[in-house]
């Protein structure tokens, strides 16, 4: 989480329970989990008297069906940029008066630019986070089943003479369709954000021919896995990736964990915080 998020971030809380209901005293905010730090919800409870109930989706899937379906019960979600512009469309956000957020004209400008892009004029998304996706790898375990193939490679997802050669230790893939095919897209050679019939169907066939050697499809799942060893190679965000090694190494592990950026290039993803209309 970038520095100046932090600033907006209980800022934004603020600013939500100042427009409900004095009784209320509660602020309910979903996200993914280990997204905002204990700390910071305990401060912001301590300095304001205004309790945050934290629940969390494991799937940006499961957010924007609550965001589409109305009745969320949420005051603040995290999505990401994708999930916002949809729930834009559909009329399901409000929003975000900028002069009520501390440090707002402190956020980083390229990434107000991006958020534009599917939010003109910056008025219901709030920058929050910002990462990659890529391969947590078990060093060790890959090296030693494929000691030739570079480790920053998406030949090691899908290649079927790779994939097969880890298919004992574990590869595990993020529950996230839209990055999933995006990436596969773009290891093709296509737009990473086609429509095309004919990419789709490629992209479709790639992976069905990695399915047999991935031991799981979850999200978040993939830290605690990576970290004990039960799965060797993931492909992961950037953040859950630093959290295996993290675990790993205080746990001290006899092997070393972690998160490489494909040659072949990537997808960024963009978490900002926003409003349910409902």
């Amino acid at each position: 989480m970038a520095a100046l998020s932090k600033l907006c971030f209980p800022a934004l809380l603020l600013a939500i329970a100042a427009a409900a209901q004095a009784e209320d005293k509660v602020v309910n905010l979903y996200s993914w989990a280990d997204y905002v730090a204990p700390e910071t919800l305990q401060r912001f409870e301590q300095e304001t008297g205004i309790k945050v109930r934290y629940d969390t989706f494991d799937s940006s899937e499961v957010l924007e069906t609550k965001l589409l379906t109305g009745g969320s019960g949420y005051d603040v979600v995290v999505p990401s940029s994708s999930v916002l512009a949809r729930g834009l469309a559909a009329g399901a956000l409000k929003p975000i008066a900028h002069e009520a957020l501390k440090g707002y004209a402190n956020l980083d400008p390229d990434l107000l630019e991006k958020l534009a892009a599917v939010d003109p004029g910056n008025r219901y998304g709030v920058p929050y986070t910002w990462g990659t996706l890529g391969l947590g790898l078990n060093v060790e375990a890959v090296k030693q089943r494929l000691p030739d193939v570079p480790l920053n490679s998406l030949d090691l997802l899908f290649k079927p003479d790779n994939a097969s050669k880890l298919k004992d230790c574990g590869i595990a893939i993020l529950d996230s369709p839209q990055e999933v095919i995006g990436l596969a897209l773009h290891y093709l050679g296509k737009d990473p954000y086609s429509t095309d019939k004919n990419d789709l169907s490629a992209a479709e066939a790639l992976l069905r021919q990695l399915q047999p050697n991935v031991l799981y499809v979850a999200t978040g799942r993939q830290i605690s896995d990576l970290a004990n060893g039960s799965v060797c190679l993931a492909l992961t965000y950037n953040g859950d990736a630093s959290m295996a090694a993290d675990q790993a190494r205080k746990a001290n592990k006899p092997y070393e964990v972690a998160y490489r950026i494909p040659t072949q290039g990537t997808l960024v993803w963009q978490d900002n915080l926003a409003i349910p209309k409902d």
